[in-house]
Formats: C-alpha cells, structure tokens, sequence
C-alpha cells in the first residue's frame, strides 16, 4: 500500500521544462512524506522479514518470489548493484545486524536502493510473452529486458539529493536525484519503478513529457503521447507503467505487490497518456476493461451551469 501511494503522489506533479522533474512536487512533499511514513508502517514487519530475516529468493510452497536474505542483498549491493546504479555517496555494508526503528536514513536508503536493484534485476517471470498482437505497431509483446542494466546504461550517476523537494532527472549530468521522502524501507517495486520513470529521461533519445490533455494536470507538462508495448519507446510514464502491468501479471512476486503494480498503472493510463483510445485498447488487453469516462472538465462544468442559467433566466425548458 505505501509504494502504490507514494508512485501515485508522485505522478500528481506538474513539470517544469528546465529539468526532467520527478513524481513529487515540492506542494506536495509534505503530503507524501505524512502519508507515505503513516502508510509504510503497515509493510515493515513483513518487509524486513524478506530483506533481513533469511528467506530464500522464491520460498514458500506458493512459489512467490521474495527478497534474499540480507548477506546475499548485501553482496550484491556491494559489487553489481551499485557498480550499475554509480550512487554518489560512499559504499558501506547494509545493516543487517541493527533492528529497524534504530536504521539511519543513510541505512534506509541503502536498503531500499538495493531492493530496487534487486527487483530491477531479478524478477521472476511466469511467462515470457503475450500470445495476442502486440498494440503499438512494430512493438513486441515480450518480457522486460534486464531492467537494472536498462537504467545504469542510461544514468552516470545516483544522487543522494537532502536539498531537493523531490525526485527528478538532471539531464545535464545525465543523473537521477532522490530526496529522504525517497526511502520508506519498502519491497523495491515502487523505488525500481521510479528509477525507469527518471532514467527514461537520460541518454538517448532522452524523453520529455508533453502538455497533458487528460487527467489532473491538465494544461501543464506531465504527460506522455501514448501509451508503448515495447521497452525500446515510449516516454516515462508509459514504460513505467508496462514494466508494472508485466509486475501484476507475469511475475512471481506476492499478491499484494502484484495487485499495487496493477494500481499504478491503470492509474496512469488514465491519468497521463493523451491518446485516450490508445490507452483503453493497452487497458482492455492487459486488464480485460475498459477505461472509465474522463469526468468533466472545470471549464465545462462552468459552461453547464452558464447553460442552465441562461435557460431559467430565459424562461427556457432544461
């Protein structure tokens, strides 16, 4: 639940031009890190029993896929994760021996860090591919590639950014910053997936968003053309949310995960791909269901009301 609030409060934002801005505007810091710490502590328990407690990576009789244990996440922190992911502040082992109320926000965000890179990187997929046509014409229906070696092959650096009212891709530098609010000791999905969102923005062709004729930003820059079937194209928002809906539907992580992945991507289709049809044929295929109808626009429910005035002042049946 705390990832699916925070990816959802971080889409809310309106984006500037001079930067490639991340989920979270600085209006609405406050109210992530309020309701995202409130949310996250009803995951610790479970959370850290994965990344500290020793589970094998896909236990349980089940089949789901969990965290490793904390020496082997740390090993791959310490070599492979951070040698893709080239954060700027220096190495140090994860915690693993220390209780969680007593974790540094510098442990913390080490931790998440390394679930993210965990999740980016070893995902379990139940199936490779989609039998039906893929959507978007010359895109192809197949599993995610190495997601940990897309991003790091996109970024130069990971910033650990204390100044920052939220996340966002420095296009300059060719860098991701992320803020404390960033880090709520969580399962990694949410973390993984903003580091596709903000990594998008990097290398080339880099990808911007354009102005939103859709959702809750309408008018401002925050929004993706169309929605993508590949992980070759398409802008932030929307590659974001395919790698999410292959999270929900293909792979092996729990239940839980899986139905706040699907969350997040319906509400991105409807919150921030302009080509609505476009968006309710990727709903219809991966969910089964089409897209609600967009709610009216303030302008036009002023010119309803203007309408029913004039009609009443007018003598007029309405």
């Amino acid at each position: 639940m705390a990832w699916t609030i925070f990816l959802i409060l971080s889409l809310l934002a309106p984006r500037g031009s001079a930067r490639a801005e991340g989920f979270v505007s600085g209006e609405q810091s406050d109210a992530l890190q309020s309701i995202g710490a409130a949310a996250a502590q009803l995951r610790t328990s479970s959370v850290l029993q994965d990344a500290k407690g020793g589970r094998a990576a896909a236990g349980g009789s089940s089949g789901e896929q969990r965290l490793p244990g904390c020496a082997a996440l740390n090993r791959l922190w310490l070599g492979r994760f951070r040698a893709q992911l080239k954060p700027d502040w220096a190495a140090a082992p994860l915690a693993c021996a220390k209780a969680q109320n007593v974790l540094s926000i510098e442990e913390i965000r080490d931790f998440d860090t390394a679930r993210a890179a965990y999740v980016l990187d070893s995902t379990q997929w139940t199936d490779t591919s989609y039998a039906s046509q893929p959507l978007v014409a010359g895109g192809g229906a197949s599993a995610p590639p190495n997601m940990l070696e897309w991003v790091g092959s996109r970024i130069r650096a990971l910033r650990y950014d204390t100044q920052a009212p939220y996340a966002y891709a420095e296009g300059g530098d060719g860098s991701i910053h992320l803020t404390p609010g960033d880090f709520k000791m969580e399962t990694g999905i949410g973390l993984a997936a903003q580091f596709i969102h903000e990594s998008r923005h990097l290398g080339f062709p880099a990808y911007g968003h354009v102005v939103c004729k859709v959702g809750d930003t309408i008018g401002y820059s925050n929004c993706d053309p169309t929605i993508a079937e590949d992980f070759g194209g398409g802008g932030s928002h929307a590659i974001a949310a395919l790698w999410l809906v292959w999270i929900a539907h293909r792979s092996r992580w729990p239940a839980a995960d899986r139905q706040q992945a699907a969350d997040v991507a319906n509400w991105v289709l409807k919150m921030r791909i302009n080509d609505r049809a476009a968006a309710d044929a990727f709903s219809m295929r991966y969910f089964a269901q089409h897209l609600p109808p967009e709610p009216a626009s303030p302008s036009a429910v002023y010119g309803m009301y203007v309408w029913l005035i004039v009609r009443c002042v007018a003598g007029l049946p309405y």
